[in-house]
């Protein structure tokens, strides 16, 4: 199931723990991503390394949140050896207040990988609506967006996603590059969050 197309949400969380050593950090927004961490996200040391808020209703903490850890973290390291820093979000909640935090990131010069998973759709409240009112869904789409192209007018590198077969080099490659990278991962939009009975 995990390597099934589409892809995924938590076979993207694989992607990006198959790359993440003990010093790095993973920054999620509220809301559904929030939940797939919470779930599938193995934790690899001792510390405060997964940065969530609490909650699921401040959508949009994530960049915001990026960049208190990128100043924190590189405040007490070496330049050759500093953590990653990646973000895990949906595309509700970087929609929702993340990418009015761009030209601050791209001004303080950081470091850092966001992957979005895309589904076009507000997936806490897709997962409320279905337990609550039977799947009667109302107001849970979002724009279809390229994200790739607001990364890349911030100077940042782009990567969108589709098929599986690009994801595991797709996020190696930018959670070893520097700078402003994001990946733009198309997830399965029929995928439940956890627990997913309905």
């Amino acid at each position: 199931m995990l390597n099934s197309q589409p892809i995924k949400p938590q076979r993207v969380l694989k992607g990006i723990s198959n790359n993440f050593t003990k010093n790095d950090y993973l920054i999620t927004d509220a809301s559904a991503s929030l939940r797939w961490i919470g779930v599938f996200f193995p934790v690899k040391s001792i510390g405060r390394k997964i940065i969530t808020p609490r909650g699921v209703g401040p959508t949009g903490f994530d960049v915001g949140a990026l960049i208190g850890t990128c100043l924190a973290a590189d405040l007490f390291s070496e330049r050759s050896n500093r953590s990653k820093k990646i973000v895990f979000t949906g595309d509700g909640g970087l929609m929702n207040g993340g990418i009015s935090e761009f030209e601050t990131i791209k001004r303080l010069d950081l470091d850092y990988t966001i992957v979005v998973i895309n589904n076009s759709e507000l997936g806490f409240v897709k997962f409320g609506q279905a337990m609550v009112y039977k799947k009667r869904y109302y107001d849970i789409d979002c724009p279809q967006t390229n994200l790739v192209y607001l990364a890349e007018v911030f100077g940042g590198m782009g990567i969108y996603i589709e098929l599986l077969g690009q994801l595991d080099a797709s996020v190696k490659q930018a959670m070893q590059s520097e700078g402003f990278n994001l990946i733009d991962v198309i997830v399965d939009q029929t995928e439940f969050l956890p627990p997913n009975f309905y």
